[in-house]
């Protein structure tokens, strides 16, 4: 895939994670906050590339679903995000936005996971619990809203693990061809 189209996706996954909504307004104005950009200019951003017909889904699904499922003959998505409120025409469109869903969950999973191989998943569990009392998930999505005002000594600590696993990743080094 093309620097500028990974950029793009990841601008709108950082969108995504900001907005938490599946609209592509909401989803360009966080990211318009994010980039410092005007409102307007995020959204027509987000727009075109959720109407990029470069972004080859058959290709991305086909890494993706290898990722999450194995190696399978076929795959059949169900979509139960809320979608019925969404008024999305074409397919393509609705499937590109929500790999941005996809990968900003992951990338959210990761965040968790790393939060645990770092050490610092001790402040969000009870001292007398041995065992994850939080999904990678949730621990992900503290940690990502935390990280603006988190002690140096902890964000340096988080971003080496996650760093780390983002790159052994198969899904992110093929996709985004990190070594």
């Amino acid at each position: 895939m093309h620097a500028a189209r990974v950029l793009s996706l990841a601008n709108g996954v950082a969108g995504v994670l900001t907005a938490a909504v599946l609209s592509l307004h909401a989803i360009g104005q966080a990211y318009a906050r994010l980039a410092e950009i005007t409102p307007k200019s995020g959204v027509k951003q987000i727009d075109r590339l959720v109407g990029n017909d470069g972004i080859r889904l058959d290709k991305v699904m086909a890494l993706w679903s290898r990722h999450v499922v194995g190696d399978a003959a076929e795959i059949r998505p169900v979509f139960g995000m809320g979608l019925k409120a969404t008024h999305i025409k074409s397919p393509a469109r609705r499937d590109r936005l929500l790999l941005m869903v996809a990968i900003a969950h992951t990338l959210l999973c990761l965040l968790g996971a790393a939060n645990e191989e770092s050490g610092l998943d001790k402040y969000l569990k009870i001292n007398t619990s041995k065992k994850r009392t939080h999904s990678l998930y949730r621990q992900g999505l503290y940690w990502y809203s935390y990280i603006p005002t988190m002690r140096e000594e902890w964000l340096s600590r988080l971003m080496a693990a996650f760093d780390r696993i983002v790159r052994e990743h198969s899904f992110f080094s093929q996709f985004f061809g990190m070594k």
